[in-house]
């Protein structure tokens, strides 16, 4: 099923979207790179609250998935048609899992842009909503996983390196005869 209209969705620049980076935030900063950041209602009345994927227009295929309150910046928003028989979860871990057809749809010499029209073309193998649920819960579990993971074995090694330098200096501390 092809695009059957579009949402207009304001985009702001990653500039402006630096500055409205606050701790205590709930809306979240869709950014195409790695920003990790969110506002609050305080700073910013002009949001939007929807389930999207994004795709960004320019640079490399960083697909994201959210769910809640967000700003954009200078990303194609995808949202489901009809949440009844697209489980919009399931289509961000299939396009996840394609990932490397996208980023070939990312042409250009300077900064690369998204072929859209190649990207909607791909088809999307859409089993039963029962089935989507299932595998998005299955992948869930996974991408916990392995989030935690990498939180924490940054830590376990600093831990460990602290750990070498406190029985290093130990070991290698001698007392004067």
């Amino acid at each position: 099923m092809k695009q059957q209209k579009i949402i207009n969705i304001k985009s702001i620049s990653s500039k402006q979207l630096k500055k409205l980076i606050q701790k205590d935030g709930d809306i979240k900063l869709l950014s195409t790179g790695f920003l990790n950041g969110y506002t609050n209602d305080k700073i910013c009345k002009n949001y939007y609250e929807n389930e999207v994927i994004t795709i960004p227009t320019g640079g490399t295929a960083n697909i994201k998935y959210w769910n809640g309150k967000f700003l954009n910046s200078l990303n194609n928003i995808c949202v489901s048609i009809d949440k009844n028989k697209f489980n919009t979860k399931y289509i961000y871990y299939f396009l996840q899992s394609n990932k490397n057809f996208i980023e070939n749809c990312f042409v250009g010499a300077g900064i690369k842009h998204p072929s859209m029209k190649r990207i909607l073309d791909i088809k999307i193998p859409i089993p039963p909503q029962e089935k989507q649920k299932e595998i998005v819960e299955i992948l869930d579990k996974f991408d916990t996983l392995v989030n935690d993971l990498s939180e924490g074995i940054p830590a376990e090694i600093e831990m460990r390196t602290k750990q070498y330098e406190y029985y290093r200096n130990k070991l290698l501390t001698f007392e004067e005869e």
